[in-house]
């Protein structure tokens, strides 16, 4: 294998751990943006995620979540 082959492994492996993050996180209930940022920054941590247990709700609030008290667009009632 040539340097190449070896950065495009790293390279698919470091876009599809994300993802599977992503997609372990809200099966766990967990906070999907956090997951999904450290995971893009130090892979390996997917696997604390898979060793964490489900939480019983889900997560408080995310970002962007709601919308209350957003006075740049005021409401045209």
């Amino acid at each position: 294998m040539n340097t190449g082959q070896y950065f495009t492994i790293i390279l698919i492996v470091w876009i599809t751990i994300p993802i599977l993050a992503a997609y372990l996180s809200r099966r766990k209930k967990r906070d999907t943006n956090f997951w999904v940022f450290s995971c893009f920054l130090l892979p390996p941590l997917v696997l604390v995620l898979l060793l964490l247990p489900k939480q019983a709700a889900a997560p408080s609030k995310q970002f962007g979540d709601e919308r209350e008290g957003d006075d740049f667009f005021p409401n045209r009632d």
